[in-house]
């Protein structure tokens, strides 16, 4: 859980709180209480779960060892700065000090010798350790990347897919319409051949090409 996230859960529990104290049901204080802090628990339970779950991810793993190389950097860092300024203290003592025994400037040189090795050891230490994160960091972006692409490729895979339906249901709608046309023509082919029959044996035959035709149309 980020600073925000406590600030905001911190916040809400305030103004709950405030505003129990100042409604008529004081008495149930410790058990609204007690009700925020389970929730609390919950979500700090479930905030957990999830930053494990995240952990055991390809991304997790990465931004976790970026997180510690760059707790290295700020380690060495540190370490570097007392260092030089070992090395300044010892380098003006040797330059003011007037009278000083060669035992004691020995000394003093062998030292400033001595941390300016520590000091070789931290900067290499620390171009290492820059390096990793610089190369973790284009991992973890490359990563994301290829996530996101396959993502992409996924949507396009489905947009795909969809526009193939919709080809075949407008196809199929398409040949529905054209044969309710060639139906509705022929019903009006038939009905003006009714109009024109004048014998009972043309009309029934005219009747019965009309079943016909509703037939198929039911099928259609």
């Amino acid at each position: 859980m980020d600073a925000a996230s406590n600030q905001r859960w911190i916040l809400i529990g305030g103004l709950i709180l405030f505003a129990t104290l100042l409604t008529p049901l004081r008495f149930a204080f410790p058990i609204i209480v007690a009700i925020l802090m389970l929730l609390w628990v919950g979500k700090m339970g479930y905030d957990l779960l999830q930053a494990r779950k995240y952990a055991k991810t390809t991304e997790g793993s990465i931004e976790q060892k970026i997180t510690q190389c760059e707790a290295q950097i700020n380690y060495i860092k540190a370490e570097t700065k007392s260092i030089q300024q070992n090395i300044f203290e010892l380098q003006s003592q040797l330059q003011n000090a007037s009278d000083i025994s060669l035992q004691a400037e020995q000394e003093s040189k062998r030292l400033i010798k001595e941390f300016r090795h520590e000091l070789d050891l931290r900067n290499t230490k620390l171009l290492f350790y820059q390096t990793c994160a610089k190369k973790l960091k284009s991992l973890l972006q490359n990563h994301q990347f290829s996530k996101d692409v396959a993502q992409k490729q996924e949507t396009l895979k489905q947009l795909r897919e969809r526009n193939q339906d919709d080809i075949a249901d407008l196809e199929e709608l398409r040949f529905s319409l054209q044969m309710e046309k060639e139906y509705l023509d022929s019903i009006d082919t038939l009905s003006l051949r009714m109009l024109d029959s004048n014998s009972l044996q043309d009309a029934r035959a005219v009747q019965k090409e009309l079943e016909t035709i509703t037939r198929e149309l039911r099928n259609i």
